[in-house]
């Protein structure tokens, strides 16, 4: 006998649903520690005298370098059973009712102005989609989100797709 769909009304009311804005400063270091901890050595993102030189006048944050803002952080007693935490954006709060474990199936990015020192970075998550499938274990509710990020001037610098599987 098949399950009980999990898309329910509630859930679907959250297509098309924002989260609050988020803003972040970015500082030299916080770009330097990125491109550390991530083992990226271009002298674009660590050395001022290169970066100068460069198209773009100076220091910019490597690619990736949003993931780093959209997270904040909490407490681990905060956390689901999953490891997914209330502060992760939008998402996590649809309501889909014993399903309690996530999986993060895939990013797509498009980047706009780079992102310097100094800039103010405003965040905002976009429910775009949810929808059902059935998998081998059950049900699997499927949270696509968009995240626009942008600059202190408007300008976009990065727009994020996020797909997530909710699953028992």
């Amino acid at each position: 006998m098949p399950e009980e769909s999990k898309l329910t009304p509630e859930v679907k009311a959250y297509i098309g649903r924002k989260g609050p804005v988020r803003h972040v400063e970015v500082s030299r270091r916080d770009i330097l520690r990125f491109a550390v901890s991530t083992g990226d050595t271009n002298p674009l993102y660590r050395d001022d005298a290169y970066a100068k030189q460069t198209p773009y006048g100076g220091i910019i944050a490597p690619p990736f370098f949003t993931c780093a803002l959209a997270i904040e952080e909490e407490d681990i007693e905060d956390l689901e059973a999953s490891g997914l935490g209330k502060k992760m954006g939008l998402r996590m709060e649809v309501p889909v009712r014993g399903m309690p474990g996530a999986i993060a199936v895939g990013r797509e990015y498009t980047y706009g102005e780079p992102i310097r020192p100094g800039d103010v970075i405003a965040i905002q998550e976009r429910i775009a989609n949810i929808f059902e499938k059935q998998g081998r274990l059950g049900p699997m509710i499927f949270i696509v989100s968009e995240f626009t990020y942008t600059n202190q001037s408007g300008e976009v610098v990065q727009t994020e797709t996020s797909t997530m599987i909710r699953h028992k």
